[in-house]
């Protein structure tokens, strides 16, 4: 269950929300994410996107579409191998897909994934043709994140590799900010540790508008 929700300001504060129900998140689902044309679920394995996206609940008379190209790549390479003809033909067809998804009217469109760099957010964002967009950021303290990604063992690398690959993804972030052209950004955190309440309220000074 996601349990914390934090989002940004103009002045780059916060408002916290503690220990979200099922009532409270369904009205976060209504009162705010709603409100996007598109939302982009970004952040480090085993933060909690794909929890979030497969509970996510559409407003009434409204169609959606879910996108995920990691779960594309993995269909087409099995063995772990990537083809750059092969992530070239998927760019195009992201691009294909979303483009068309985010011109319908009264659809909204979650994209979940890494996205760890400003180009490819910026990417994304390319694709709208109008409405407003947020920046959904999925984070917690790094031995939350290890810890969970070991006990779900999602991840296809040996464990012993587990700590080192998410530091390495983290170190390796840049965090995103509104001069990308996000209408809103929105940190989630889906651990109950001091830790994790700790770092995602240090995290949330340094964001500015």
């Amino acid at each position: 269950m996601i349990s914390r929700v934090l989002k940004m300001r103009e002045c780059g504060g916060a408002y916290f929300i503690k220990d979200v129900d099922n009532t409270t998140l369904e009205s976060f689902y209504f009162n705010i994410l709603h409100n996007y044309k598109l939302i982009l679920l970004c952040g480090l394995p085993s933060t909690g996107k794909t929890q979030f996206i497969q509970n996510y609940i559409a407003r009434p008379n409204q169609t959606f579409t879910k996108w995920n190209r990691e779960n594309i790549m993995s269909m087409i390479f099995n063995d772990g191998k990537r083809i750059e003809k092969m992530n070239k033909s998927i760019e195009v067809l992201e691009s294909d897909i979303l483009t068309e998804v985010l011109s319908q009217d009264f659809h909204q469109v979650l994209v979940d994934g890494w996205y760890l760099i400003p180009y490819h957010r910026k990417k994304i964002l390319s694709y709208m043709s109008g409405g407003s967009s947020l920046c959904l950021v999925f984070d917690g303290d790094i031995n939350d994140i290890v810890s969970r990604a070991l006990s779900e063992g999602k991840l296809k690398i040996p464990k012993e590799e587990v700590e080192m690959f998410i530091s390495n993804k983290a170190d390796s972030t840049t965090w995103p900010s509104f001069s990308e052209g996000w209408n809103e950004i929105i940190y989630f955190c889906s651990f109950d540790s001091e830790e994790s309440k700790k770092y995602m309220k240090n995290t949330l000074k340094k964001v500015k508008r």
